[in-house]
């Protein structure tokens, strides 16, 4: 049975996660440690256990994004899945699709066990649920959600550019043999610096110039500013792993 591009990408993608699944594992049993020890022992200090816990998943998937990458050099493990040469862009894009996946599920993960912590422990004796309801369908409560997803969609667009960046200089740093580390991060950072510059300047010329302020009310000019920031993240990320599968293919083919 020939192997068809879609099941090479599933099988691809498949491989990536099982690399990841043991730190949001991992991540997701502390969420889960740190809350019922605070709420068996009832500790009061409970701001740094919080901070390591919501921090986490938010430095975890970067570390991950190493290892896969050194992964695929050290052990080949593409050829030895599919017993042939295979394009860098289906590589690394499965790489980051991992990456974000882990991303999504221990954030999810880690405030959801929080918060659902939090409440039975702390507010649930203070606070009707009615109103909650209530303030989630008032206009309030629909800004703050709108708020919320914009805020969301813009951490995950960071991810995606700094897994990509994080790909990107590794594969530049590949190209040297003395200072390979150096190399690594000095391209790591001017990638950030090169996203941010991109990402900020674009954005402020699209609302300062473009932007029909005239048009829009107050709630919605800020939803159109931070949907084009989004779409610049999403650029520069199909860029950096445009570039990256290009040197993958050229350069440092194994």
């Amino acid at each position: 049975m020939p192997i068809t591009k879609g099941n090479m990408f599933k099988q691809l993608l498949k491989k990536e996660w099982d690399m990841v699944k043991a730190e949001t594992y991992f991540v997701l049993a502390a969420a889960l440690t740190v809350n019922l020890a605070v709420a068996v022992f009832n500790i009061e200090q409970v701001a740094p256990l919080y901070a390591f816990v919501l921090m986490a998943p938010f430095l975890v998937p970067l570390y991950s994004a190493v290892q896969l990458f050194r992964r695929e050099w050290s052990e080949g493990s593409i050829y030895l899945l599919l017993s042939l040469p295979i394009n860098g862009g289906p590589i690394f894009l499965t790489k980051l699709l991992a990456i974000l996946l882990e991303f999504i599920v221990q954030v999810a993960g880690s405030f959801g066990i929080t918060f659902l912590f939090v409440y039975l422990f702390q507010v649930a004796d203070k606070v009707d649920p009615r109103w909650a309801l209530n303030f989630v369908f008032s206009e309030r409560g629909y800004l703050i959600i709108q708020a919320t997803v914009i805020s969301w969609l813009i951490l995950l667009g960071g991810m995606a550019l700094l897994a990509s960046a994080l790909f990107l200089s590794q594969s530049l740093g590949r190209l040297v043999s003395k200072y390979r580390g150096l190399v690594t991060f000095i391209s790591f950072l001017a990638l950030l610096w090169l996203a941010g510059k991109t990402t900020i300047v674009s954005t402020a010329n699209y609302v300062f110039n473009f932007a029909d302020f005239s048009s829009f009310s107050p709630p919605k000019w800020p939803v159109a500013s931070t949907s084009f920031f989004i779409l610049m993240e999403t650029l520069i990320t199909a860029a950096y792993i445009t570039a990256t599968a290009y040197i993958y293919n050229t350069k440092l083919e194994l």
